[in-house]
């Protein structure tokens, strides 16, 4: 009462400051109360810290019971947590020694002095410091190990070394086909493909004149391999894809040049290229320190669909989610369903409990999608 009679004898330019103040403070409030939340994501806990080690990419097993993370503890190790049903997984101080593990036939655990903690699997490799990639096979059966001159191959059954393949030297990146018939090997900016019946080289792909490969994809049937390739000059890495036939490595199409460049050195972080559901079109990134982006394009003619912000991207088991740049998107709408930590250098999405493993430079987190 006592503020309204003061308002009836305040000057005019002060009453309309303050219906202005008012009006915008019972705006806000409005928005805030009956807008829905911006985002739709869960943090799940432990927050693991990460090395100052090249973490290139991560992975979960096809039925989501582990998750794999290269670089974890040291410049050669390969962790393999394990996540129960109720999505929890082991935590990890940051720092450890070799007491805190113990061997069991012939293979490491982290000896979490927490009870009922899912345990955590350590691989030991020799030292790389720039950084192992992983892979498991679409059955689960396999897990492999891309670094140095070698794939080493793990069974899943017991974490032991099942075959060595020699690639020759840098071998950076591999991915199975989605009906685990086959497996693109990245090496020395080349592809190779090999029959995982016998694991023998059934084609070689070679860059154009002046090129590397930088990743290569698989199409939902197998049948082709898109591949972003880049010029090999310095200051003038320009990005196009190219598409393969698995069977005989032959090319099928090849799209424009994009207009990006990519940043030095191409490949710190997996995966760059991507099918979309029903292969129509493919996700590519180009890494940079700074605004680095994420296109989607026609698979048949290269015509750019949408751009993202994001130096990543990872596209779900499903296909029904993408993420890219701090952003999960709904593949169907393109909506926003959710957010997760900026900065993020790569991702994986678990295939049976909408969940997603971010690292960035100093941790990697998991977050809940609430769909």
């Amino acid at each position: 009462m006592i503020f309204l009679i003061q308002f009836l004898y305040m000057p005019n330019l002060v009453k309309r400051l303050c219906k202005l103040v008012l009006t915008l403070f019972f705006v806000s409030t409005s928005f805030t109360a009956f807008s829905p939340a911006y985002s739709k994501t869960i943090h799940l806990s432990p927050v693991i810290p990460i090395r100052p080690l090249p973490v290139r990419n991560i992975q979960f097993s096809p039925d989501g019971k582990f998750m794999a993370v290269p670089n974890l503890i040291t410049a050669g190790s390969i962790g393999i947590f394990t996540v129960s049903q109720e999505s929890k997984i082991s935590s990890l101080p940051s720092r450890v020694s070799e007491r805190d593990f113990y061997r069991v036939a012939g293979v490491s655990y982290f000896a979490n002095k927490k009870k009922n903690v899912p345990p955590l699997i350590y691989l030991n490799l020799p030292e790389l410091m720039s950084g192992y990639t992983v892979a498991f096979s679409p059955g689960g059966e396999e897990l492999a190990v891309s670094g140095g001159d070698k794939i080493l191959m793990y069974s899943t059954k017991d974490w032991k070394q099942s075959r060595t393949i020699t690639m020759g030297r840098n071998a950076t990146r591999c991915v199975f086909s989605p009906d685990g018939k086959h497996l693109a090997a990245l090496a020395d900016g080349k592809i190779y493909i090999i029959e995982t019946s016998m694991y023998t080289v059934r084609a070689t792909i070679e860059p154009a004149t002046n090129h590397l490969f930088a990743d290569m994809t698989f199409s939902g049937d197998g049948s082709i391999v898109a591949t972003l390739e880049y010029r090999n000059i310095i200051m003038d890495h320009v990005p196009r894809v190219r598409l393969f036939s698995t069977v005989n490595g032959d090319i099928e199409r090849e799209l424009p040049y994009f207009e990006e460049k990519l940043d030095d050195n191409p490949g710190k972080h997996y995966p760059l290229i991507s099918f979309t559901p029903a292969d129509s079109a493919l996700i590519v990134t180009f890494e940079r320190p700074f605004k680095g982006k994420t296109v989607i394009i026609k698979s048949n003619d290269g015509s750019r669909i949408r751009e993202l912000k994001g130096s990543h991207h990872n596209i779900s088991p499903d296909k029904s989610m993408l993420a890219a740049g701090g952003t999960i998107y709904d593949l169907a709408t393109w909506n926003s369903i959710g957010k997760y930590k900026s900065g993020t250098l790569c991702c994986s999405f678990s295939p049976t409990d909408h969940t997603i493993a971010t690292v960035a430079t100093e941790s990697l987190r998991r977050y809940k999608i609430e769909k």
